[in-house]
């Protein structure tokens, strides 16, 4: 290149060390730049007709709005930009496109009605004597349920006192109520009494040892004495909680603020419960110190014995809908069909071929597995919700998936919605049925529902 002619365009343009490269302006641009750009065209324009339309690829250029003509709305359609009218809904509430199908993007998701915790917190108060308080348990992620919004649930409810199993969960509730209204029940070791100490939260105390290592810190410790009264876990014994008392009570680092105990058997054995409480009755009108706030019941207790309400009682379970009549099931759990197919008959279904059929069969594999909460003790077991109707849980449950027999279910096919805990028209499943089909208890089924099923929530 000689004569000392500039170089033109872009890709040879020189730029001084260190300098970056400027590109021409929009007007200022030469001939090589300026060739590559369009005109504006109808897909340009913003459809929706609210401010100014910007031209895809070209940030430079406006239009100016203009009405939506029939065509032009015709053509965005065709390219996705214009909105559609809502999809109708299925027996379950959830979209279905024009073939009838369900409109979602997940595979397993939870549907969580904070609503119902609202009312079975004040369905719970109001079965209570006039001015005990609801200490809402929100331990294990509020029961499968999300800690942070059942317990603001619970509060609208009315509950005024939290209660968890361990630090880290008390810290994901810090703001909800004051620090010292978060009751941390679960056991700890000395070595986490330095964070316990400077936490702010009230911590259960049930052995000397531990007490000593509270009461070392600078900040004084609001503490629950925990008596044994028959539970066989945590807790000091009766005949060793005056001591227990008088260590906390002397202790310049610590500050009693209450004292509980926990029914082993309320839902089953009336004498055992009873039994208990008179125990604990006993063992705090020995203690020769105020006791401060003073909780037995937890949900079955709370349900059965309201007379043993004291100052305060601890609902969880309840609290989601379950093992209380009358209450609002708070959580529904749902997944998708992934595959439907016609096996002959003598044709396994599943590890280890545990069902077989016996006739030709429709088989349809829904997208949630043990690693999601379904115990494979339901294999075989009970059943499932597709198209408001009940389908049989056949084979072995899966990692990822189970399996269900369609046959007389019309219609099934890929993207239909299964439920496997809640309501389907007028058909419903409740936690209580999955627990006995798994030969556990609803506590267990709520709380080990798994992180890859996405949580919901409404109000």
């Amino acid at each position: 290149m000689g004569g000392g002619r500039r170089p033109q365009g872009g890709a040879h343009a020189r730029r001084a060390p260190g300098r970056p490269l400027q590109r021409g302006s929009a007007r200022g641009a030469g001939p090589r730049e300026r060739r590559h750009w369009r005109r504006p065209g109808w897909c340009d324009r913003r459809v929706d007709g609210a401010g100014i339309g910007s031209i895809h690829g070209c940030g430079q250029w406006r239009l100016r709005p203009r009405r939506r003509r029939p065509q032009d709305l015709a053509a965005a359609r065709r390219c996705g930009l214009a909105r559609e009218r809502p999809a109708a809904r299925n027996s379950a509430g959830h979209a279905r496109d024009a073939a009838g199908r369900p409109l979602t993007q997940l595979l397993r998701w939870a549907e969580i009605d904070l609503g119902a915790v609202r009312e079975n917190a004040a369905r719970i108060l109001a079965h209570l004597p006039k001015g005990t308080r609801l200490m809402a348990v929100v331990k294990a992620n509020g029961y499968g349920h999300g800690a942070v919004p059942a317990a603001r649930a619970a509060i609208r409810g009315g509950a005024t006192w939290l209660a968890v199993a361990t630090l880290d969960e008390a810290r994901e509730l810090t703001g909800l109520v004051h620090a010292e209204r978060i009751l941390v029940m679960g056991g700890m070791v000395p070595d986490q009494a330095p964070a316990a100490t400077v936490s702010g939260f009230s911590i259960a105390v049930s052995s000397p040892g531990f007490a000593r290592a509270l009461g070392d810190g600078e900040e004084v410790v609001p503490v629950h004495l925990k008596i044994d009264t028959g539970m066989g876990r945590f807790g000091v014994s009766p005949d060793d909680a005056q001591s227990l008392a008088k260590l906390i009570n002397d202790s310049a680092g610590l500050r009693l603020a209450g004292t509980w105990t926990h029914f082993a058997s309320a839902g089953t054995d009336e004498k055992m419960t009873r039994a208990q409480y008179e125990r604990f009755l006993r063992a705090m009108e020995s203690l020769g110190v105020d006791p401060g706030l003073r909780h037995a019941c937890n949900s079955a207790a709370a349900l059965r014995y309201p007379e043993m309400a004291l100052d305060a009682v601890r609902a969880g379970i309840a609290l989601y809908g379950c093992e209380w009549p009358g209450a609002s099931p708070a959580l529904s759990l749902r997944s998708v069909v992934t595959h439907v197919k016609t096996v002959a008959a003598g044709h396994g279904v599943g590890y280890g071929a545990t069902w077989v059929a016996g006739a030709p069969a429709r088989v349809a594999t829904v997208a949630i597995g043990y690693a999601d909460g379904i115990s494979r003790a339901r294999g075989n077991r009970g059943h499932v919700l597709v198209r408001g109707q009940e389908a049989p849980l056949i084979g072995a449950v899966s990692m990822d998936a189970i399996t269900i027999d369609v046959t007389g279910v019309s219609d099934v096919a890929v993207g239909d919605v299964v439920t496997i805990i809640g309501a389907d028209g007028d058909q419903r499943v409740t936690a209580e049925q999955v627990a006995d089909w798994s030969n556990t208890i609803s506590y267990e089924v709520l709380t080990a529902i798994g992180s890859r099923v996405k949580r919901r929530y409404s109000e």
